[in-house]
């Protein structure tokens, strides 16, 4: 083909018998008339139109071509068949780089002026759309490839684009909803965790603190009827204690983390600012994510260890019935668990542990199919969880600690005195020091 730059004339001829292109960058190294468009990315076929010039002719001014063979193809000269393009050796506003054996045409000039221009006509087309749009209302009626931004505003835009006419789109990503642009789904969830969740879920966590201070007020620490004995009964064996400890520090850790994420926005940023409160969350987040594997193993490994100790018996529905005596003070026979522990056992620990343990591996590791519906939903049940298992956890730690003396002593040491065993888990005692005689 002939094509004319500058002020001279340059003739190149590609062989027209079928063939392929190899690339890199803006690099052509081809053969049988294939030519490579390495400014739009595509591979096209000469046609008998371009024989003498056309639109592609103007490509070379801005690309750089390699030719495998020696020297620069004369003027009439039939094209090496490694050879796409010829360049004339000097161009106007171009420069002729040597280097290797290789020669280089770069139209420096060329393409400033055109990048500056494309720059210059989109920012003037943008500042006439947003001036008919600035102001004025779209037609919700409208068509929703008709829909465009209006001004900094995009809600109409993105409206449209949760049509039918946009979604599902086409992409090559090969994961769960990546054709998906906009998912409605998500602003029910993040109604649902900015409402209900953080609403009831911060009020139950108030009340439930609020209660347990009011019954230490009124009825402080449960004290031992009798004096201690100084006679030690094992409770808890080293591994049991190990265990519980395990899953108790991980679970402060994931409460105080998890309340955090949740509540930080409302009481830490007013008070800290900012940058502090997401200083403190980008640590909580990560402290969170990492903990939450090691609870769900031990919490596992728990279960499977009380299990059959915290079965119902006869005993419990008496305690329960007059809620261990903690109102009236009488002591309700029992065995190793009483009916509080049980039910935080069952309910706790196995439902709601297991639950968080689950919802939470789902949102850790989005590596299986998840959908964002599918996290969401997690993430609904996850939070639920949590907050009702660190309300109860709330009332199983008061209990344990200052709400009955000597509780703490069998997670300490593993021991306890015969005084305790005999006033909160007789039935327990008696098999125990009938064991031992």
């Amino acid at each position: 083909m002939a094509m004319s730059l500058g002020n001279r004339q340059l003739r190149t001829s590609v062989e027209r018998r079928g063939g392929h292109v190899e690339t890199l960058g803006h690099r052509l190294i081809g053969d049988r008339g294939a030519v490579f468009d390495g400014l739009y990315g595509k591979t096209t076929r000469l046609h008998p139109w371009e024989k003498h010039g056309g639109l592609r002719s103007s490509f070379v001014r801005l690309g750089a071509f390699r030719r495998r063979s020696s020297g620069l193809a004369r003027s009439g000269e039939y094209a090496d068949e490694e050879t796409e393009r010829i360049c004339p050796r000097s161009v106007r506003g171009e420069r002729v780089m040597k280097g290797f054996g290789e020669r280089w045409l770069i139209g420096w000039k060329e393409a400033g002026i055109l990048v500056f221009c494309l720059l210059l006509f989109t920012v003037s087309a943008q500042g006439a759309e947003v001036g008919e749009t600035r102001g004025g209302r779209i037609d919700p009626n409208a068509p929703a490839a008709m829909v465009v931004p209006q001004g900094h505003n995009n809600a109409a835009f993105f409206d449209g684009v949760r049509r039918t006419l946009y979604a599902p789109g086409v992409t090559s990503i090969q994961t769960p909803e990546a054709n998906v642009l906009i998912q409605s789904e998500g602003n029910t969830w993040r109604q649902i965790r900015n409402g209900p969740i953080t609403v009831w879920g911060g009020w139950l966590i108030l009340a439930v603190m609020v209660a347990i201070t009011l019954f230490y007020l009124v009825k402080g620490t449960i004290k031992l009827h009798e004096p201690a004995t100084g006679r030690k009964l094992l409770r808890f064996t080293f591994y049991e204690r190990l265990v519980h400890w395990i899953v108790a520090v991980s679970f402060v850790l994931l409460a105080l983390t998890g309340l955090g994420l949740l509540f930080g926005k409302h009481l830490i940023e007013p008070v800290f600012g900012t940058s502090v409160n997401a200083a403190l969350l980008w640590v909580a987040k990560n402290v969170h994510n990492y903990t939450g594997p090691v609870f769900g193993f031990f919490l596992v490994l728990m279960i499977l260890r009380w299990a059959k100790d915290n079965l119902l018996t006869d005993q419990d529905w008496l305690w329960a019935k007059k809620f261990g005596g903690l109102l009236s003070g009488e002591e309700i026979p029992s065995g190793r668990f009483n009916f509080g522990e049980k039910f935080w056992f069952w309910v706790g620990v196995t439902v709601l542990g297991l639950t968080v343990t689950v919802t939470g591996l789902i949102l850790d590791f989005p590596l299986f199919g998840q959908t964002r519906q599918d996290m969401q939903l997690a993430h609904i049940l996850h939070a639920s969880a949590a907050l009702l298992m660190i309300a109860m956890a709330f009332g199983h730690i008061y209990i344990g600690t200052i709400g009955s003396e000597g509780s703490l002593d069998g997670m300490k040491t593993g021991y306890v005195d015969e005084a305790w065993a005999k006033q909160h888990h007789a039935v327990w005692y008696q098999e125990i020091t009938g064991r031992r005689q």
